[in-house]
């Protein structure tokens, strides 16, 4: 089975081509033109990128407008801080541009001009392949300058459908979808915004239920995963409803807006950081809303929040970044609301809301400004009938400066209201429906094709996305109809006569009837003539009577001008016969133009005559009852200049509110009367050209959208003329002239292409005048400009009028020629979206291209080879468009598959070295350097992709015949290889960089050249290189190649003995041969006497010792390698056996460590003999021969501690050395005088002596002060010295105590504060109260006068009774202290000895006590017993701890207690009391400041403990203390 399929692709590929042979043979030329153009880079000529239009002939290509950026989000030329809507593609600013229009007298609906909404009825289904569309939007996704598409979808039957984007090809929505989500839900909003602020559009969808999820733009592709969601509490409770985006704390990131119905409103503020997670702002409760949105509802200059729902419409305000609590503004009527759109909808700077209401009426909310939201409280507008609208969308439709709006909705037709400015509200009248009921959910406006109008786009559920185009319209090149009759038509008029919304004409003839037709909707009808040859130039339809049905008015050159009466309405609508209605009596006028218009301002059309002589206004004037009117038949107002007027035009010239006649002449200027709004048209012209004129023809119009109305002007014999208006003035001069001359006799302005700007028409060729050269044009509005004619007339005719108008109801202009000579003419308007001038329904098989027309294939590409993708098999459906158009594709790569080398990989289309591997590659490490060589492209999945895509054998090496090809180019282009050296990309075995070929050695990698031939490569880091490349040899030892005179194998040049076979080599270059001399090969060395060559430090003759071998006695090298004296060491103890070298040994047989001996008291030399205890000294000399030691004064070699040559046997200070000599010896002795620092009075003076330490001259024994040198006497033995100049000195040498008293008179020598003791007492009288030992106290006797020091000196009481046997006198006071206080202390005295026993009761008493109160009962009698002193503080408190105890242990389970539990309480309470308890210190706490351990806390304070109880705050007790 797969062998047949096999074939079958096989055989399908082989017809497939022959087929495609003929088809691309023609197109040989135009695919190699294509790719030269393609590698140009350039735009122009660039068939890649536009073509020649076809009604132009010039390079066009499609229109990019959008630049989305950082500072404008939706690329419109409107920065976001300026643009009302910086989301929305369709509503840039406020717009001012005025809708061309030829209606320049009329401030209604214009039956001239087509339906201002150019939309088919019918629309294009861009994809209706698994797709259930709900929402949609506009935006620039890929970042090429032209509206992409994102879609919303929702599932059929719980199957889920992904979302979708579509691109934007320049003039046209391409399917199928370039993204779909990977996530499924029923999506029902959209919006592409700048996120993360990186100049391109992200995509955020809402979920109902689920969650908003948001995806980046990367590099113009959006990702597949979403890099941020949010659902509102439960994901499937997040019935996300609404969502908008908007900046509303000027941080240049948007902010996201979300209503979750019947739970919340919800703002998450977005930021640098990237959005938050959490809500910034929100209102929660039974919120019913369905649609969102921000504006700045009250112009200050913030968004605020507008909510939609199923209850009352609500706003909030923006206060500092968020939005207040409550709504600020709610509408009183409560409806369905769908959908809420915002925007300036009347011009007037506030913003303005349109609600619309499911199966209700919609309605507009016109916002009066300030700086609260002025929003009426019921709506300004409400549209006539209810609908299921289901969105609504504001644009500015018809470029009037006013937003205009869509209604979309389910199951029901789809609407477009115009906003009418004189009105504030939307006009009754419906500008646009839809053929079908379809079942729209969603709208979008937005420039698809880049031709600055707007079209729409609608989410229609099952019919998936429906994209309505804003069409161009054309010409036919033929004419539909003709009257048949050849006549001299010199009038026309177009105008719906019988109020049927439909065009009927009117032809003024000269010498014939004139005739009117009437449009039947399936041709038109003579209804009416003159039956009469009148000279009429011109005739229309006025209501000259004011009955409200227009009559007919004829201008007859030759007479009066006549009209004749209508009558009825719609299809019983007629002209009366006779012309007895009106005739003008100012005689015969030679009227050759009418035209009608309120030039008085009474709000009534007036009648102007253009004359030859002076031209006439006849008013309308009241006749009989009010109300009534009749035209005047004579002339209310002329013209004070005669001229030779051939036309005339009404405007508003000078924008003033009135009409303004401009009049063309013939043989005289151009003149312009202004309606000055106070005294009427002015009689004589305020503006005329500086030049004369042969005019034929005039009309007024805005040629370049500034809102002033411009002229031109047609002349006979000369180039037509354009005056364009400033402000209200013309310029004397014509602004522009026609490039030609066409003998023009009709002028007009039409915007006949649909592009809402006006365009120049012109009808040529006209009476004596007639060229036969001469052809109806169209000049092409470019910006004002109208040198491009777009169309001409197919026939040579002579033209007097021309008249555009919807003659046939379709929505575009046709075109109705008056002739001269032959008969009249009408070329119908064709829809012609791409401006190509060759309509959709004349077989415009390229509807969006206005440089293709013919597709005969149907595959999308044009036949025309000089126009934009044209196709390359004509004839052959195919959709390649990579390196030529429309051919086939099997694998739809976009490559054709006659030039595609993989046309069943979609993955792979070119492989430019033909080496069977494709140019893409699926490496993105490497996009970084294939990008910019412009071949192939990055694929994820791409197959077998090209290493190396300009390189057959992908050997690294591209190849020079191929374009793009680098250099260094392969020389084996078609085998592989890596050299790289003689020649790049040849095989290279070895891969030494030398090809084989030019390979010396090919299988070794290091060598390549051999210059002498000998076989050794010349590469000295290759194997075995030749050290003598340029010199035959064959050595091989030292080096490769070199000659070898003895065949050793060693070269002559580093053979140490060239001329021996036998020796060849002295590695070490020490002179000793390795072969026969040498002890020691790899060391270079001059020993000579224990074997030769060896190292030799010291060189004595005798080798160091090395492994090989050891040093003496063990061996027979040098003992002693580094000293050039000695090199024996027969007792093997470190000192060498030559007597006369350095250190020799004294007892060469004998091993020992001795260094010195002593030889008259003296250290001499002595090495090598017995040291016992290793202190140096030998052991014949040594007094401590067994104990290490340094003493050298009274012992050698004996323990001296500090090394001060005092052994420490003899050593007062055996730690510290020293000199001294007196009382300690070899003690410190800094001055060096014998005497220990230690008692030294000075111990830097240097000046004592072993009698007299302090050097004061006095003896060490009889010297008061030994240790101080100024005082040596102390005669009072106070301690103080006598003499007066020596440190302390004795100020009062007789008095001891230096009390002042000497020590003769001082009883009391030794303390100073006592000297006298007048009674003897041995108290002294300072300290004495009573110092006479009177009895009487000091202080009494000095205040009763006596004398306190004389005992017989005292005052004598009244009464007073003299204790026996001593001078102690009572007095009555003291006999009554006495007997009073006896009783006191014999109560004391009896409470003292009882209270031990008292207390032992008590005791008895709480040890038999059973119930708290029993104890209670008992502490209370203690505590009076306490009271008085009956028993002692410290008994009491014992008391209070046994009734404690015992309170306690009543709770206790079996009790009351026992006397032998009181017994066990009490015994111990006498043991806490007894014993001091002293807690032990913690084994760690000498390692912490503070420890804890016990229950205790321990602090060490330099090694002394101190405690306190844990956590506690009392004083800390020293321990042990």
């Amino acid at each position: 089975m797969a062998m047949n399929r096999g074939y079958t692709a096989i055989l399908c590929t082989l017809l497939l081509v022959l087929m495609l042979a003929a088809g691309c043979q023609n197109n040989e030329q135009l695919l190699n033109q294509n790719i030269e153009q393609e590698s140009s880079g350039t735009d122009h000529n660039n068939q890649s990128h536009g073509g020649y239009h076809i009604a132009s002939e010039e390079w066009w290509q499609p229109n990019r407008p959008f630049n989305v950026s950082t500072s404008d989000w939706d690329g419109d030329g409107a920065v976001n801080i300026d643009d009302s809507h910086p989301f929305d593609p369709a509503i840039p600013t406020r717009s001012t541009g005025v809708r061309g229009t030829s209606c320049t007298n009329h401030d209604d609906f214009c039956y001239s001009d087509p339906n201002p909404v150019t939309f088919l009825s019918d629309s294009n289904q861009i994809d209706s392949v698994s797709i259930q569309a709900l929402d949609v939007e506009w935006g620039d996704i890929d970042g090429d300058g032209d509206l992409d598409v994102a879609v919303g979808n929702a599932g059929v039957d719980d199957i889920g459908i992904s979302n979708h984007i579509y691109i934007n090809d320049g003039v046209k929505l391409i399917s199928p979808a370039v993204w779909t989500s990977k996530e499924e839900g029923l999506t029902l909003n959209v919006e592409l915004v700048d996120l993360d602020n990186d100049g391109d559009l992200d995509l955020a969808t809402a979920d109902y239920p689920g969650a908003v999820l948001l995806y980046r733009n990367e590099n113009g592709v959006i990702s597949d995963t979403p890099f941020w969601n949010y659902s509102y509490g439960n994901f499937h409770q997040s019935g996300i409803s609404g969502m908008d985006w908007g900046d509303i704390n000027g941080d240049n990131y948007p902010d996201l807006l979300i209503g979750v119905y019947t739970q919340a409103l919800v703002i998450i503020k977005n930021g640098p950081q990237g959005m938050e997670n959490s809500p910034h702002w929100s209102i929660t409760g039974n919120i019913k809303t369905i649609d969102v949105a921000f504006a700045d509802i009250n112009n200050d200059g913030k968004l605020d929040v507008v909510d939609g729902g199923l209850e009352k419409n609500r706003a909030y305000l923006n206060s500092g970044g968020t939005m207040t609590p409550y709504p600020v503004w709610q509408s009183q009527n409560q409806k369905q609301t769908s959908s809420i759109a915002l925007g300036d909808v009347n011009d007037d700077g506030y913003t303005d809301l349109v609600v619309g209401n499911r199966l209700d009426v919609n309605e507009l909310y016109l916002n009066s400004g300030g700086s609260n939201p002025n929003l009426p409280a019921y709506p300004t507008w409400t549209s006539q009938n209810q609908s299921a609208t289901m969105d609504i969308e504001l644009a500015d439709i018809d470029n009037d400066g006013d937003l205009d709006f869509i209604e979309v909705s389910a199951n029901e037709r789809n609407y477009i209201q115009l906003y009418w400015g004189s009105t504030y509200h939307y006009g009754s009248m419906d500008a646009w429906a839809s053929l079908d009921e379809g079942d729209s959910g969603a709208v979008a406006w937005g420039d698809v094709d880049g031709d600055e109008d707007i079209d729409f786009i609608t989410a229609d559920g099952d019919q998936g996305i429906l994209l309505s185009i804003n069409g161009g319209y054309s010409i036919r090149d033929y004419s539909e109809w003709t009257n048949g009759i050849s006549e001299d038509t010199v009038g026309l008029e177009l105008i719906d006569m019988d109020g049927d919304k439909d065009l009927d004409i009117l032809f003024s003839n000269l010498g014939s009837d004139s005739i009117v037709y009437k449009n039947t909707g399936t041709g038109y009808l003579n209804i009416w003539d003159t039956n009469h040859n009148y000279q009429a130039h011109d005739m229309i339809l006025f209501d000259v009577n004011y009955d409200q049905v227009l009559d007919l008015v004829i201008a007859d050159y030759n007479s009066n001008n006549k009209a004749w009466g209508g009558y009825g309405s719609g299809s019983s609508y007629g002209i009366l016969q006779t012309s007895g209605l009106w005739t003008s009596n100012d005689g015969n006028s030679h009227t050759v133009d009418l035209l009608s218009g309120d030039v008085n301002g009474d709000n009534i059309d007036d009648l102007i005559e253009l004359n030859n002589g002076t031209n006439k206004i006849h008013h309308m004037v009241q006749t009989g009852q009010s109300g009534n009117y009749q035209l005047n038949q004579g002339n209310s107002w002329t013209s004070s200049d005669q001229d030779n007027s051939l036309c005339g035009a009404l405007g508003d010239i000078d924008n003033d509110g009135t009409l303004d006649l401009l009049v063309a002449n013939y043989d005289g200027p151009v003149k312009l009367y202004y309606n000055d709004n106070i005294f009427g048209l002015q009689q004589s012209a305020g503006w005329e050209s500086n030049s004369d004129y042969d005019a034929s023809g005039c009309a007024l119009g805005d040629v370049n959208g500034d809102g002033w109305l411009d002229a031109v002007i047609s002349v006979y014999d000369a180039p037509n003329l354009l005056f364009i208006n400033n402000n209200g003035n013309f310029q004397n001069t014509p602004t522009w002239v026609t490039p030609e001359l066409d003998y023009t006799n009709s002028i007009g302005l039409w915007d006949i292409d649909g592009d809402n700007d006006l365009d120049w028409i012109e009808g040529n060729g006209f009476g004596s005048h007639w060229n036969s050269n001469a052809q109806n044009l169209v000049r092409e509005n470019r910006e004002g400009n109208f040198s491009m004619t777009i169309w001409k007339s197919p026939d040579y005719l002579s033209t007097s009028k021309i008249k555009l108008g919807d003659l046939d109801e379709d929505g575009d202009l046709d075109m109705v020629v008056a002739n001269a000579g032959s008969p009249n003419q009408i070329y119908l308007g064709v829809r012609d979206q791409d401006g190509d001038w060759i309509g959709e329904e004349d077989g415009d098989d390229a509807p969006f291209d206005p440089t293709q027309s013919i597709d005969s294939d149907g595959d999308g590409f044009g036949e025309s080879l000089q126009g934009w993708r044209p196709d390359g098999c004509q004839n052959i459906w195919g959709e390649s468009w990579r390196e030529r158009w429309g051919c086939p594709d099997l694998d739809h790569d976009g490559q054709s598959d006659l030039f595609d080398p993989f046309m069943q990989d979609d993955t792979q289309w070119s492989d430019i070295d033909g080496d069977g591997l494709g140019d893409n590659w699926n490496d993105p490490a490497i996009s970084s350097l294939r990008e910019n060589r412009l071949l192939g492209e990055f694929f994820e999945n791409a197959t077998i992709p090209d290493p190396s895509p300009w390189d057959y054998d992908n050997d690294g090496f591209e190849d020079e015949h191929l374009d793009g090809a680098i250099s260094p180019f392969d020389a084996c282009p078609y085998h592989a290889g890596t050299s790289v050296s003689d020649r790049f990309g040849c095989p290279d075995a070895d891969l030494d960089g030398h090809s084989d070929e030019g390979d010396a050695f090919p299988g070794d990698s290091t060598q390549w050249n051999d210059s002498d031939g000998d076989n050794y490569g010349d590469n000295d880091r290759g194997n075995q290189p030749d050290s003598c490349s340029l010199i035959a040899g064959s050595s091989t030892e030292d080096q490769f190649g070199c000659p070898d005179t003895d065949g050793d194998g060693w070269s002559d040049e580093g053979d140490f003995n060239p001329d021996n076979p036998a020796i060849w080599s002295d590695d070490d270059s020490d002179g000793f041969d390795d072969q026969l001399s040498d002890g020691c090969l790899n060391d270079k060395g001059s020993s000579t006497v224990d074997r030769g060559g060896c190292k030799d430090h010291d060189r004595d003759g005798y080798s160091d010792p090395d492994s090989d071998s050891s040093s003496h006695p063990f061996g027979d090298a040098d003992a002693f390698p580094f000293d050039g004296t000695q090199w024996r060491n027969q007792d093997g103890d470190g000192y060498g056996d030559n007597q006369i070298g350095f250190q020799p040994d004294s007892c060469t047989d004998t091993y020992g460590t001795s260094q010195f001996k002593i030889t008259n008291g003296e250290f001499d030399d002595w090495y090598g003999c017995s040291d016992q205890d290793n202190d140096g000294l030998y052991d014949g000399d040594d007094q401590c021969p067994l104990v290490g030691g340094t003493s050298s004064i009274d012992r050698f070699g004996c323990p001296d501690s500090d090394n001060d040559g005092m052994s420490d046997l003899n050593d007062d200070c055996e730690l510290q050395a020293g000199d001294s000599t007196i009382e300690f010896i070899a003690c410190p002795d800094t001055d060096g005088d014998g005497i220990p620092d230690s008692i030294d009075p000075e111990p830097s003076d240097g000046r004592g002596s072993a009698d007299d330490w302090d050097a004061d001259g006095w003896n060490q024994t009889t010297d008061a002060f030994p240790y101080d040198s100024t005082q040596w006497e102390d005669a009072d033995g106070d301690g103080l010295g006598d003499n007066p100049n020596g440190s302390n000195p004795d100020l009062l040498p007789g008095d001891k105590d230096n009390d002042g008293w000497p020590d003769e008179n001082d009883t009391f020598i030794n303390n100073p504060n006592e000297w006298l003791d007048t009674d003897g007492d041995g108290v002294g009288d300072n300290a004495d109260t009573d110092d006479d030992g009177d009895g009487y106290s000091d202080i009494f006797e000095v205040q009763d006068g006596t004398d306190p020091k004389d005992a017989n000196s005292h005052a004598v009481e009244s009464w007073e009774l003299m204790v026996p046997g001593t001078r102690i006198g009572l007095s009555w006071w003291d006999l009554v202290g006495i007997l009073a206080g006896l009783p006191l202390a014999s109560w004391l005295g009896f409470g003292l000895v009882t209270r031990n026993k008292r207390v032992a009761e008590f005791e008895k008493e709480l040890s038999q006590a059973t119930t708290k109160e029993g104890i209670e009962e008992v502490a209370i009698r203690a505590e009076h017993a306490l009271m008085l002193r009956l028993i002692g503080p410290h008994q009491a408190i014992r008391l209070e701890r046994l009734r404690a105890e015992l309170d306690d242990a009543l709770g206790v389970e079996g009790f009351p207690i026992t006397t032998e539990q009181t017994e066990l309480v009490l015994d111990d309470m006498e043991q806490i009391q007894e014993e001091a308890f002293v807690p032990e210190i913690p084994e760690t706490s000498i390692n912490y400041q503070i420890t804890e351990s016990d229950g205790y806390e321990w602090r060490n304070e330099n090694g002394k403990f101190h405690y306190r109880m844990k956590d506690g705050d009392g004083v800390w007790l020293p321990w042990g203390e």
